[in-house]
């Protein structure tokens, strides 16, 4: 399973509706991309596999420590 982030009332798919949800989430003032990428601190010399678990872990992190904004959205690979 692949863990998206959004927030709570974005009615839009991250995955599947990109385009809606971004500028859903931009209009809000929300940044989510933004906030994620700085909590994940990817990498491009770890492996793609690294990489999901250090997102997948901020995921869970900005869930656990703001609920009331964010929630998981699961899709299988």
């Amino acid at each position: 399973m692949a863990k998206w982030l959004t927030t709570v009332d974005n009615p839009w798919d991250p995955r599947d509706e990109f385009d809606r949800w971004i500028n859903f989430d931009i209009s809000h003032g929300y940044k989510t991309c933004e906030t994620l990428d700085e909590e994940a601190r990817l990498a491009g010399d770890l492996s793609n596999a690294d990489n999901r678990y250090y997102n997948e872990d901020a995921i869970d992190r900005l869930v656990a420590e703001n609920p009331e904004l964010y929630k998981v959205v699961e899709h299988d690979d």
